[in-house]
């Protein structure tokens, strides 16, 4: 269970990445889920650890799929 909330959370913060405008009722759903499964299973500090690495690897992506970033 702990790698299916891991799953709904990187699918979770994935659309929030593609859609910064709004939060799509998909998306709500989820992070309840993900965030939920964390909560049974994952201490809080496992569960930020996490979503900070998912952060960074997030930006590193963003990085190396837009290589004009830097000019």
């Amino acid at each position: 269970m702990n790698s299916l909330a891991f799953l709904a959370l990187t699918i979770t913060v994935t659309i929030s990445f593609l859609n910064m405008n709004y939060l799509p009722r998909a998306e709500l759903m989820f992070s309840g889920l993900g965030l939920y499964l964390l909560k049974i299973k994952a201490p809080v500090e496992n569960f930020l650890q996490r979503s900070h690495k998912l952060e960074i690897i997030i930006k590193n992506l963003k990085i190396i799929l837009n290589p004009n970033i830097f000019l």
